[in-house]
C-alpha cells in the first residue's frame, strides 16, 4: 500500500472511532477501495471493494451468495421446505476482518466490534455506497439497496425480483419484491442510536 493511502487509512478510522465526526459517502468509498488490493481473494472486504468498483456484479462472494439464495428460495416455494435466511454480510464480522486486515499492514488503532454506534455507522456508509449494485442472476435480479422502514428504523436489503412467476408451495408472481437483510438483522437494526428524523 502506497504511503499516501496508508495516512489515508488512518485517518478513516480515526474518523469511525469518533463519535463526533461525520462520514460522508466518499469517505466510504475511499474506505472499501483502500481495504479491497490488501484484503485476501475471497473476503468480504474485496467483494465490498469490487462492488465498488462494478456496479452490475457477475462474480465474486456476493455474487455467489445472491444466486444461492435465489435458487433456494424459488425451490422452497416450488416443492417446500426451510428457508434459511443468513446475513451476506453481517457488519460484526466486517469489522473483524477489517481489524485483521489494519493489523497486517501496520495500522495500530482498531475498531471496536462490538460497539453498536460503529455498526450503524459501517453499515450505513456500506449501503450508501452499494446502493443500486445489481446481480444478474440466472432465476432473478438482485438489488442492494438502503432506505427507511415505517418505524424509522434503517432498512439495508438486498431485493430480488423473480424473472418468472413462482407456482408450488408458496405462489409469488414475478412482479412482486423479495427482501431481505444483508448488513444487519431485523433485532440489531431496532437498536439504531439515530432513527429516522433524530
Amino acid at each position: 500500500m502506497r504511503d499516501l493511502d496508508l495516512i489515508h487509512l488512518k485517518h478513516l478510522v480515526r474518523m469511525i472511532n469518533d463519535p463526533g465526526a461525520a462520514l460522508t459517502r466518499s469517505d466510504g468509498i475511499a474506505l472499501l477501495i483502500l481495504l479491497r488490493d490488501s484484503s485476501p481473494a475471497k473476503s468480504m472486504l474485496r467483494d465490498l471493494g469490487h462492488s465498488v468498483a462494478h456496479d452490475a456484479r457477475d462474480r465474486g462472494v456476493s455474487f455467489d451468495y445472491m444466486e444461492k439464495f435465489a435458487l433456494n428460495v424459488r425451490r422452497v416455494f416450488i416443492h417446500g421446505g426451510r428457508l434459511v435466511i443468513k446475513l451476506m454480510f453481517p457488519i460484526r464480522d466486517i469489522v473483524l476482518e477489517m481489524n485483521t486486515l489494519f493489523r497486517r499492514i501496520g495500522i495500530e488503532e482498531l475498531i471496536d466490534p462490538d460497539d453498536t454506534r460503529v455498526h450503524y455507522l459501517l453499515a450505513s456508509m456500506i449501503a450508501d455506497v452499494l446502493h443500486g449494485t445489481t446481480y444478474r442472476l440466472r432465476v432473478a435480479t438482485g438489488t442492494l439497496t438502503r432506505g427507511w422502514q415505517p418505524d424509522g428504523t434503517r432498512a439495508f436489503t438486498a431485493q430480488f425480483k423473480f424473472h418468472d412467476d413462482i407456482a408450488g408451495v408458496i405462489t409469488m408472481p414475478a412482479h412482486l419484491t423479495l427482501a431481505f437483510d444483508w448488513l444487519l438483522d431485523n433485532d440489531d437494526m431496532k437498536k439504531d442510536p439515530h432513527p429516522a428524523g433524530s
